[in-house]
């Protein structure tokens, strides 16, 4: 099996795995183990529709090809949650959440309303495939999910310097890993495509695995 793909199910499990973990130790009442378990499932879906897309020989393939764009977009909200409430709660605009379900809906929308994807073409023997998608729509959804990103870092920033102690270096060390993930994670699954080169979009998971078992690590297993 090609690397990437093995790849793509190594990720899936490990996030699924870290999912119901903390989904088993109780969402209701905690906000910080149902982000974190919505993190981890979400990445799991985008990692099993990378994987779908790139061996599907079918009309499923696009499906998942789609569907990848939607999985990525509740990552990136889904940390902005887990951002709020980890270590402690900060105020969030009561706004937000409707918001994010106003652009989930939107994009949604679009790309399975065949608008955001133009064409597309499929090489099974070597299980890769490229979609054309409209330049306007795409630079839209980078803006959207970058936002979010972008707003997720700035609320470990604020607690990173309200903190002191060993939480300071746990925050820094959670913005170092989140950093990393999110750039590399960004330039293959993102940036390569915006050239319609989705040959690498394997590899984007594996740093956006490294940075959810570190906020796995620091967040559920504390010394």
């Amino acid at each position: 099996m090609n690397t990437q793909n093995i790849i793509l199910l190594i990720a899936a499990s490990i996030n699924l795995f870290m999912s119901v973990l903390v989904l088993s130790r109780g969402v209701i009442n905690n906000k910080i183990n149902l982000y974190f378990s919505l993190l981890t499932f979400f990445d799991f879906l985008w990692c099993m529709n990378l994987f779908y897309a790139r061996t599907s020989d079918s009309a499923f393939w696009f499906f998942n090809a789609q569907a990848a764009y939607i999985s990525a977009l509740a990552i990136a909200m889904s940390l902005y949650l887990f951002s709020v409430h980890y270590p402690y709660k900060i105020v969030q605009n009561k706004f937000v959440n409707k918001l994010f379900v106003l652009l989930l809906l939107m994009f949604v929308f679009f790309i399975f309303g065949n608008m955001y994807i133009t064409g597309s073409e499929k090489d099974l023997l070597k299980t890769e495939y490229t979609l054309f998608i409209r330049k306007d729509l795409y630079i839209l959804y980078s803006f959207v999910f970058i936002s979010i990103v972008i707003l997720a870092i700035k609320n470990f920033l604020v607690k990173f310097r309200q903190a002191d102690g060993i939480l300071k270096k746990q925050i820094l060390l959670l913005l170092v890993t989140i950093s990393i993930g999110l750039v590399f994670g960004i330039y293959f699954d993102l940036f390569l495509c915006y050239f319609a080169n989705f040959k690498l979009v394997g590899f984007g998971p594996i740093f956006t695995l490294f940075m959810n078992f570190m906020v796995f690590r620091l967040a559920f297993f504390k010394e």
